[in-house]
């Protein structure tokens, strides 16, 4: 998961250095082929089928998921990298918020989900300040859309595998979709000229973004859910680093003390929706 973390970070970083010369539906575009293509070498070689009998799901899944990265793609642009990092990571809080809306617990256990979703957004209320002082309204509405659209992707996910679909699979159509949904966007928007220093570039972020997605993939199916989401929040870690070093990014006071109030509640989020998961097998 560590490794994940950091694929993604590096991936964010990339993004945010090309994204000024790219749409955000370009860079989604060149993100699924190059996934896409790796993995279809992979699947030949290997003898592998993609023939699956939860087409819709998959579908729905992947269109999901190509939204939570567009908007994410779009908050690197204009928020500092760990910021929206952050805000992307607040999937685990919009979880619990449908858990709780839902009714999926008891009454008496809803106090529990509730206090870290409190706690998560009061979180987003100190990023918001200082994020507002610069004007980056839309950046920061993106990062929170991404993180809600990554919550309903993931969710989907584990409904994939509980229905015995491979990783692999779920990665290679959500790779498709993104090829396609960003090909025909970029269609529509326009293409910006490539130069070769950054095709190479582009294709890092397709690479970094595929390793991660396995790995993280893998992580969350074999390993232990609450390390592997506690590992997870490392990506912040690296973000800020990488944000700092890169880009000359320094956080506010606030913003660095709302990501960590995100990270503590994304971790609190995360320990109480892995028990309903617990229970609600237990029960069936």
């Amino acid at each position: 998961m560590l490794a994940a973390a950091l694929c993604f970070a590096l991936m964010g970083a990339v993004v945010k250095g090309v994204g000024p010369r790219y749409s955000s539906f370009e860079l989604l575009a060149f993100r699924g082929l190059v996934g896409m293509i790796i993995l279809s070498f992979w699947i030949i070689r290997t003898g592998r089928s993609l023939a699956t009998e939860h087409a819709g799901a998959h579908l729905s899944r992947s269109l999901v998921g190509t939204v939570s990265v567009i908007a994410f793609f779009y908050s690197l642009v204009h928020l500092p990298l760990a910021t929206s990092l952050t805000l992307n990571y607040t999937s685990p809080l919009f979880i619990t918020t449908f858990l709780l809306v839902t009714g999926a617990m008891g009454r008496t256990q809803r106090w529990r989900y509730l206090l870290p979703i409190l706690a998560g957004f009061i979180g987003v209320v100190l990023i918001l300040q200082p994020t507002l002082a610069r004007e980056d309204l839309w950046g920061l509405a993106a990062g929170l859309s991404g993180g809600a659209t990554g919550a309903a992707a993931y969710m989907l996910v584990k409904a994939l595998g509980r229905r015995g679909e491979p990783e692999w699979r779920v990665v290679f159509y959500f790779s498709l979709t993104n090829a396609v949904v960003g090909i025909t966007l970029a269609s529509i928007t326009g293409w910006h000229r490539l130069t070769a220093p950054d095709l190479g570039l582009i294709v890092l972020i397709g690479m970094l973004a595929l390793a991660g997605q396995l790995m993280m993939t893998r992580a969350y199916g074999q390993g232990r859910t609450l390390v592997a989401a506690a590992l997870q929040y490392s990506g912040i870690v690296f973000a800020s680093v990488i944000g700092l070093l890169w880009f000359g990014e320094r956080l506010d006071t606030l913003e660095i003390f709302g990501i960590m109030v995100i990270a503590a509640s994304g971790l609190a989020a995360t320990l109480l929706s892995h028990r309903q998961d617990q229970q609600s097998t237990q029960n069936s």
